[in-house]
């Protein structure tokens, strides 16, 4: 029986593992804000523009008929300037900021109508598994005036 029960867990994490694996990006692009970009940075936000379960969120914000072909690491200086503004203005957003490890780091892409700002793993973490709450993932409008939060 101690055998069986040493299989299943081996089995389990073995699994978990590699459903948890995102691709890694063979050439990953910098971004001008955070200076990362990585295949799971990416994949949030292809998650928040196709997934059902953020669906709600979608029609909430109008991005509901938002590409993923779109999607690109933020490089202009100026919304790197008026993003970080955003998170330095706000006490629950330097929070978050201030409180991730040293193999988390902050992301910012856009679309055509949207920013996107978030911390996950730094690219050359990706393979590693996360477990805890549920993390902060900001949508700001293109012309910065609306900000929403959600949680992903």
């Amino acid at each position: 029986m101690h055998n069986l029960s040493f299989v299943v867990i081996f089995l389990l994490v073995f699994t978990i593992k590699g459903f948890a694996q995102v691709p890694e990006d063979p050439d990953p692009v910098t971004d001008g804000c955070t200076g990362y970009e990585g295949a799971r940075g990416r994949k949030f936000v292809e998650f928040f523009l196709t997934l059902d379960n953020f669906s709600t969120e979608r029609v909430l914000v109008g991005a509901s008929n938002v590409s993923i072909s779109e999607i690109a690491p933020v490089s202009e200086e100026a919304a790197c300037v008026r993003l970080s503004s955003i998170i330095s203005n706000n006490a629950k957003y330097q929070t978050v900021d201030q409180s991730i490890s040293n193999d988390e780091t902050k992301y910012y892409y856009q679309t055509n109508d949207f920013y996107y700002i978030f911390w996950a793993w730094k690219p050359e973490n990706d393979n590693r598994i996360r477990f805890g709450p549920k993390r902060l993932f900001i949508v700001v409008s293109g012309d910065f005036e609306n900000v929403w939060e959600f949680y992903k």
